[in-house]
Parts: C-alpha cells; structure tokens; sequence
C-alpha cells in the first residue's frame, strides 16, 4: 500500500529544514570570547553590531542567549539611531521565532526588518528576509508564496553576485520542488547548491546541501548512498557544535535504519535526535521523531503505544497549523487503522484529511484519500459508496494527464507560472476541479460528513490527552 507524500516527510524527519539566510560573518566565527572581549571595547554607538555578532555565534548554541543579545542589539541601535543594526537585529529576532517554530512572531519581526532594510537600499539584507519570509510560507504549505519570495529573493542576490546567498536560494528552491516530489529537479538545485558552498568554503552550507541530497536520494530507495550522505553531514555538524542540525542527523541515520529494519537502532537514534529537538524546543521536529517513533511500534505490533505517539505527533502539528502535515498523518494512520481491520474508525481520518486536502488545494493527497475510502468501503461491502469514491479518484487523475499540468499532483497550481514562465489560466485551474467532482451527486454530502469527522477527530485527541493526565 503506497504511503502519503507527507507521510514520507515525516518519517524521513521532515528532512527538509530550511536554510536561512544568516550569513556567518567573519566575527562569527571569532570565540565567543572575542566577541566578548570586542564588545567591551566598543564606544556605545558601536555596541549594536558586535551584540547582532554574538546573537549569530549562540544561534546554534544557546537560542535563548542569541534572543538575549539580539534584543540587546536592538535596544542599543534605536538609541543611537542605527538603522542598518536594528534591521540586523529583528531579523535575527525572527530567527530565534523561526527556530522555536513561532511563525507568526518570526514573520512579524522579518517584515519589520525588511521595511528598515529598504529604507537604507540594503539589498543583502532584503533578500535575506525575503528568503527567512518565503521559508515560514513552505513550513506553511504556501509552495506558491513560498516560490514567489525565494525569485525575488535570488534576483537581489544576483545583482550583488551574492554566492552565499544564492547558493542558499537554490537549495530552498530545490527543497520546494522536493516538497512536490520533484526529486530530480530537487537534486539538480542541491548540487548547484553544494557547489558554491564547497567555493566559498562555507562548511555548514554544504552539511545543508548532503541532508537534502541524502532526502532526495532516500526517496529514490538508494539507502547506502542517503546514509554516506547523512553520516558525512553528521560529521560536519559534530565538529561545528550546529545541536539543530545534529538533531536533524539523527533523525534521518534512524529512518533510514528503520527502512532497512534495524529497529533497536533505528530506536536510539530517534530518541537521541529527540531529546536533542527537545532541549532546543524545536517542536516541527520532536512531532517528527515521536511520528517516526509510532512507526517502529506498528511494525513491532505494539497498536497502543503506536497510537500514543500518532496523538502526541499530530497534537504538535495542529498548534503549528501544518495543514498538509495534519493531512498527511490522518491519512497515514487511516492506512495503519485500515490495514489492521478498523475499517470505519479509518474512514474517518480520511475524511478529516480530504477535507483539509481540499482546503490546502492538494490533489495528490485529494487523490489518495479517495483511493482509500473507497477501499475501506469496499471491505466493508457497500460497493455503492466504493464506486462513486473509486470514480473520484479516477477522475481526478485523468484530470491532471489531461490538463498536464506540471507539479498539480502537490496542489500548487500557480506555482508552475514562476517555475516554466507559461501562463496557467483560472480556466484550466477549474477544469481540474470540475472533472473531479462532475458526475457524483454523492460529494454534495460530503461537507457535512467531513465536518462531524473533524469533530470526531479532536474529541479523539482531547481524551487521549485527558486520558494521559
């Protein structure tokens, strides 16, 4: 039985964290007692700079210290009317937000520091907070927003011959097409990625770069070259003390180990990976460790404790309004719970995920949740609901060969205008959505059944949490 698209992510551990535009700057790779030292020296005006220096070092160290000192940078550039420090100073703010996944907050204080960035005609620093904007869009599921961003993003690194910065837009590109199961295009943009980083000598970029190869590869079931690339960006991270990204390592050394049914290891390196996310409060990626936890308990037939993780998973997710990712695990666990004989409690979290399916505008995950119910109701013998859900699924998949429409089958139908330049009209965007539902009166019911489903769902998880204390 094929698993979701997101499902996927999340047992890979959501591989694709994205790459903001932080620049390390020389100073930050000074000792945090150089820069100490840097800031005692410095006349007050100047405090500003070496305090955003200092908020960069602890980014991958302490993020409550590098908050302390951004706001610090912060309090001291708008006392001496230092523009350029204060913009450097909420957008490392938004980072900490960004890091901590408060989206909202991030995006906030990102925007301020792009209108303070454009004020002074700072170009670096505009395309650095377009990419950190675009970034909470693709966390989001907004592909088109997200590719809107990073473009204008890439034309301002271009026009300054930015290789950072473009090095960093084209991995954040590549990871968008990743998200749409585009894994050669993704590859294509990683390498271009891991090329200007091995030239500027940006280490860490290029432990960037192995992760999302490592992904792309996974995806394409060649475990022994993902593996040599995780192991070789693990290494990276150790020696820079990055604990996000060592996080992230650990994660995926664990799924791939699960994949080939190491499941005792597969278990210490998730755990190790979680506690880790833990420490950082790194939520996105403890939900993806505790979803890839669940997944060791099906396989080891432990139901219960694999449902326990499944409701601590998708809890997380739905306080970080991860539409697609919520869509993804309900129907993941739909399959868990049809393959194991709860055919009518699975149809539930089908509908739940069709109907945010819907609302996102995902075909892919529209297409697979018809798929499913309508082999959930074929088991349970009503074979009239089965046809009308199996001719959906058809229908929708004809529409798409029809119309070949490149990357519909994630549901982001706009985004092919920016990545072909064709112009893809709101007609042929509704020919989609007319062919799947035309033919089927049974859909105009659909609504009311997927709102008491939803309905289902949240008092599923609010006894389970009740029941846990």
């Amino acid at each position: 039985m094929s698993v979701t698209y997101f499902s996927k992510l999340m047992k890979k551990g959501l591989l694709l964290l994205f790459i903001l535009l932080i620049g390390l700057s020389a100073s930050s790779q000074n000792s945090v007692d150089s820069l100490v030292n840097e800031l005692k020296k410095a006349p007050n005006p100047k405090k500003s700079h070496q305090l955003n220096a200092l908020s960069k070092f602890y980014r991958s160290v302490d993020l409550e210290k590098s908050r302390e000192f951004a706001e610090q940078a912060l309090e001291n550039s708008l006392e001496y009317s230092n523009v350029l420090e204060s913009a450097t100073a909420l957008k490392n703010i938004g980072t900490y937000h960004y890091f901590k996944s408060q989206f909202a907050e991030a995006k906030e204080n990102y925007l301020k520091a792009l209108k303070a960035f454009k004020s002074i005609d700072d170009n670096t620093g505009i395309s650095a907070c377009l990419n950190n904007i675009a970034n909470i869009s693709k966390d989001q599921s907004n592909f088109k927003e997200a590719l809107k961003m990073y473009f204008e993003s890439l034309k301002y690194d271009e026009k300054l011959n930015d290789n950072a910065g473009i090095a960093a837009t084209y991995s954040n590109i590549g990871q968008v097409y990743h998200l749409q199961s585009d894994y050669l295009k993704a590859i294509e943009f990683y390498n271009k990625s891991l090329e200007l980083e091995t030239q500027i000598g940006n280490v860490d970029g290029e432990g960037e770069c192995l992760l999302n190869l490592g992904a792309a590869y996974e995806e394409n079931e060649s475990y022994d070259e993902a593996m040599l690339n995780n192991k070789k960006a693990l290494k990276i991270f150790k020696e820079s003390g990055n604990t996000l990204r060592l996080g992230l390592c650990l994660n995926n050394i664990g799924w791939l180990l699960f994949k080939t049914n190491n499941l005792d290891e597969s278990r210490k390196f998730l755990l190790e990976s979680f506690n880790i996310r833990k420490s950082q409060g790194d939520k996105s990626g403890m939900a993806t460790n505790l979803a890839n936890l669940g997944k060791i308990e099906e396989v080891k037939g432990n139901w219960d404790n694999a449902l326990e993780y499944f409701f601590q998973s998708i809890l997380i997710e739905l306080e970080l309004g991860n539409r697609l990712g919520v869509a993804g695990s309900l129907t993941s666990k739909g399959q868990f719970l049809l393959k194991n004989g709860r055919t009518k409690q699975s149809i539930d979290f089908f509908l739940n995920s069709l109907e945010i399916s819907w609302e996102i505008q995902s075909p892919k995950s529209i297409g697979e949740n018809y798929k499913y119910i309508a082999e959930a109701y074929a088991t349970m013998n009503d074979f009239e609901k089965a046809y009308k859900f199996s001719r959906l699924y058809i229908n929708l998949n004809d529409s798409i060969n029809k119309l070949n429409v490149r990357n519909a089958i994630e549901g982001n139908f706009a985004s092919t205008e920016i990545l072909t330049g064709e112009e893809k009209t709101a007609e042929n965007i509704s020919k989609i959505k007319d062919i799947v539902v035309e033919g089927s009166k049974y859909e105009a019911s659909l609504p009311k059944a997927l709102i008491f489903s939803s309905l289902i769902i949240v008092v599923m998880v609010l006894v389970r949490l009740k029941y846990r204390g």
